[in-house]
């Protein structure tokens, strides 16, 4: 009798898999008669939508980057694409920087879940510190660095000779000489790592209340 039961539902689950692949064998046919089927002017719209998102963040870029050029104090200007940063005024490149950006990382769990990323648009200079400077290294970089926690986290000179804070959370920064930032292979996440030679240059430039500029 039981053996008869098993058979049955053997059976009935054989059933519903074919029906399930059928199923799924006519929505992908559907999806590809879509296109077909739209109108012109449905297509058209589809494919503005989708490009929506790109073009709206290349009118910002290109916004960002002609701000940047008609600013006639000093300020920072900074080229995600090409990994170089400015020192300008007045539509005159002062200095320009080779750059080393962090990678887009998500941290913390959820609800609490943030994504790290660089900035896009005007930021201000927030503070400026030398090597004096006690950084506390968050747990989550260690984990990234696959290094343990040390007792003493409270690190001086932990964000290098000289550290940037922009309004929007990111650092700009050198080479430290201790703590886990201390890699020309790894930069902080959402921020950038510039040269000891840079920071000399451009130290006593910077100040709280700078523009920054990031397209």
């Amino acid at each position: 009798m039981l053996s008869k039961i098993l058979v049955a539902l053997m059976g009935v689950l054989l059933f519903l898999n074919v029906i399930l692949f059928s199923l799924n064998v006519l929505y992908k046919w559907e999806m590809k008669q879509i296109p077909s089927l739209m109108t012109k002017a449905e297509q058209l719209r589809l494919e503005t939508i989708s490009k929506t998102k790109a073009n709206r963040m290349a009118l910002n870029m290109e916004i960002t980057r002609r701000m940047a050029k008609e600013n006639t104090q000093l300020h920072l200007t900074v080229d995600t694409t090409k990994h170089l940063m400015f020192l300008a005024s007045e539509g005159a490149q002062l200095r320009a920087m080779n750059i080393k950006t962090g990678k887009d990382t998500l941290i913390g769990s959820p609800p609490d879940r943030v994504r790290m990323v660089l900035p896009a648009g005007k930021r201000l200079v927030t503070n400026v510190v030398d090597d004096t400077y006690v950084w506390t290294a968050p747990a989550w970089v260690y984990a990234q660095r696959k290094q343990r926690v040390p007792t003493e986290n409270a690190l001086k000179g932990g964000l290098g000779s000289l550290a940037i804070f922009l309004d929007s959370g990111t650092v700009i920064y050198s080479r430290p000489e201790v703590g886990p930032l201390n890699d020309d292979n790894y930069v902080l996440p959402g921020s950038i790592q510039i040269s000891s030679t840079d920071v000399k240059a451009i130290r006593k430039a910077v100040q709280a209340g700078m523009v920054v500029y990031f397209y």
